[in-house]
């Protein structure tokens, strides 16, 4: 098992002919109709994951994990997403190693910028810029940008490529997220520089303890914005 979330987990699958590996991302269709509801009815549950499938076709980059192909076994609870296989792991894992010099993470936060870049030229928001999405590629010479779950592709006529609904990971979340409740190209910039600073820092530079932590993120991105 690679890791695990809210709606189930990633194995390494390896191809029995090929012998080549992949990373096999399993969702379980119940608990998605419990979150997202039976909207429509549909023959097969790949609707439950259209929007991150949707997205990952769209894309072909060399600093983004590729789709290769999605599996939904009829009359079972479980749909699968078989994707690339990225040996080397969260590149954060590598910097609490101290194996990293200067220039190698230059060159790792430049894929980056080049990869999220591309995503925003082409109607993407990420929404969930943090350590454990950017991973590394099996030669470690370059970052993949992965999880695109609650990734959406914004419409040019949107008012400044915002979208308006609270989504991602506490730590990582914008200014404008937290305090208006709108969520655009911006807060993925923002993730992107809490990520290299939490790369270099060890810890998220703004943390705050003690209280009610709406409060205390909301008090915090008053005086940064």
């Amino acid at each position: 098992e690679l890791g695990r979330g809210s709606f189930g987990a990633v194995q390494l699958a390896v191809d029995a002919e090929t012998g080549l590996e992949y990373a096999v991302k399993e969702f379980s269709k119940r608990r998605l109709i419990k979150k997202y509801g039976q909207q429509q009815q549909q023959d097969d549950g790949l609707w439950l994951i259209r929007n991150e499938v949707a997205i990952m076709k769209k894309v072909k980059h060399p600093n983004i994990v590729k789709l290769r192909e999605v599996l939904d076994v009829v009359g079972e609870d479980s749909l699968y997403m078989v994707l690339e296989y990225c040996r080397g792991g969260p590149l954060i894992v590598l910097k609490e190693d101290n194996s990293l010099p200067i220039d190698m993470c230059r060159k790792y936060f430049r894929q980056l910028i080049i990869g999220i870049d591309y995503l925003h030229r082409n109607m993407i928001i990420h929404h969930d810029i943090k350590p454990d999405n950017i991973l590394l590629s099996s030669d470690r010479k370059q970052i993949k940008i992965a999880d695109f779950g609650i990734s959406a592709i914004f419409n040019k006529q949107l008012e400044n490529n915002q979208v308006k609904q609270i989504i991602g990971s506490p730590a990582f979340l914008s200014p404008e997220l937290i305090l208006e409740g709108k969520s655009g190209t911006e807060s993925d910039i923002w993730a992107m520089g809490l990520f290299i600073s939490l790369f270099f820092f060890l810890h998220i530079v703004h943390s705050v303890r003690g209280g009610d932590s709406s409060v205390r993120w909301r008090d915090l991105y008053k005086e940064v914005s």
